[in-house]
């Protein structure tokens, strides 16, 4: 239970939240949200800034459709809502801190969809219950305790609507730099709001919470769990069953060597009854389809139900990548850059992921039709 009068424990919690990002904001209110290298110079701190918010809000397309309503647990001034914005019909804001709330108002003036609340401890005021699609949690949850975060993941459930989609970060206890890490906070001669997880605790506190989680993905220190209001044996079997992907030619994977041009051609559709958003994942890898690659790139592809879209794939001579569906360009974010190594022939190939899930060999045994066998060149 809240104790907004913080005479209680959970008032107690609050109140040092409340305070802590009080004076983060005052002290600098951008390397506060995202302290980036960029960010931390003046001269390059506020496009640092705008572009560390493009980067995540690209990284989070795919679990938006146009008329999906989005909340931002943390969001700060709106470093991720103002890109973000524009690909959905609703975002709504929520943070502790007056004033990140009062700059984030100017921050996404401008922006009619947008709109900031203020939370005094840890619930969602002023969100309805079952009214959202879609949360995501960047850099928040690792930062409260976790009798707090497991508040907030009930306020989740409780606005969620059902199937709907929750994508939070925490800190892995377990991986290399979230051990460095926690060792490295243990050590401060202050005290810094920092807190760890492991997935069995994620899990367990979800489930706790009315969630299941559907997938995990790490990222250095971080764990990234995609939660579902729902069954995820239903969600995962509705999405198996009605998106698909096949090579429309001949040739669905183009071999060549290194410098040369190649083109991937395939059909997809969605017999789901709501348009749904996946990443397109692509990679020039070397024929034994090893870990070393010349490029990953991965980019945003929003099905329709009932129509057969035509995704193509294209790398130039020069090594630059394009992605359109149907005849479309598609923005591509560059994940991975490497060299072609001697004069071994490589091939170009492309999948489909479904929001929340990474592109590995986990995923493509749930979701086999969106990882069509394709032929590897001899």
């Amino acid at each position: 239970m809240q104790d907004p009068e913080g005479k209680g424990p959970a008032g107690e919690r609050t109140h040092r939240a409340h305070a802590f990002w009080e004076q983060s904001a005052g002290w600098n209110i951008h390397r506060a949200i995202a302290d980036a290298p960029g960010v931390r110079e003046d001269a390059t701190r506020e496009q640092a800034f705008d572009e560390s918010g493009a980067n995540d809000a690209r990284d989070l397309a795919a679990f938006l459709r146009p008329d999906a309503r989005v909340l931002d647990l943390g969001c700060g001034i709106g470093r991720i809502m103002r890109p973000l914005a524009p690909l959905c019909r609703e975002i709504v804001g929520v943070d502790i801190s007056e004033k990140m709330v009062e700059q984030g108002r100017e921050y996404l003036a401008g922006v009619p969809n947008a709109r900031l609340v203020r939370t005094s401890g840890a619930e969602l005021p002023t969100v309805a219950d079952g009214s959202i699609d879609f949360v995501y949690s960047m850099i928040c949850l690792i930062h409260v305790d976790k009798r707090t975060a497991f508040r907030y993941l009930r306020e989740i459930q409780r606005v969620l609507a059902p199937e709907g989609l929750a994508l939070l970060q925490f800190e892995n206890l377990l991986a290399p730099e979230g051990l460095a890490e926690f060792q490295r906070v243990v050590d401060l001669p202050h005290e810094y709001p920092l807190e760890f997880y492991t997935r069995d605790e994620v899990r367990a506190l979800a489930r706790a919470a009315g969630f299941e989680v559907l997938h995990f993905r790490e990222a250095r220190q971080f764990l990234f769990a995609t939660l579902l209001r729902g069954s995820p044996e239903a969600w995962i079997r509705a999405v198996a069953e009605g998106v698909s992907v096949r090579p429309t030619e001949a040739h669905g994977v183009f071999a060549g060597k290194p410098g040369g041009e190649g083109r991937v051609v395939a059909e997809a559709r969605s017999t789901l009854a709501r348009p749904f958003a996946l990443v397109l994942h692509a990679a020039r890898v070397e024929r034994d389809r090893t870990e070393r690659c010349a490029w990953r790139l991965a980019g945003q592809v929003l099905l329709q139900p009932g129509v057969r879209h035509r995704l193509e794939l294209v790398e130039t001579a020069d090594g630059e990548a394009h992605a359109r569906i149907d005849g479309r360009e598609l923005p591509l974010s560059a994940c991975e850059r490497g060299e072609a190594r001697g004069d071994a022939a490589l091939a170009l190939m492309a999948s489909l992921t479904p929001p929340g899930f990474a592109n590995a060999p986990d995923t493509a045994r749930l979701f086999p039709a969106l990882y069509p066998s394709l032929p590897m060149p001899s």
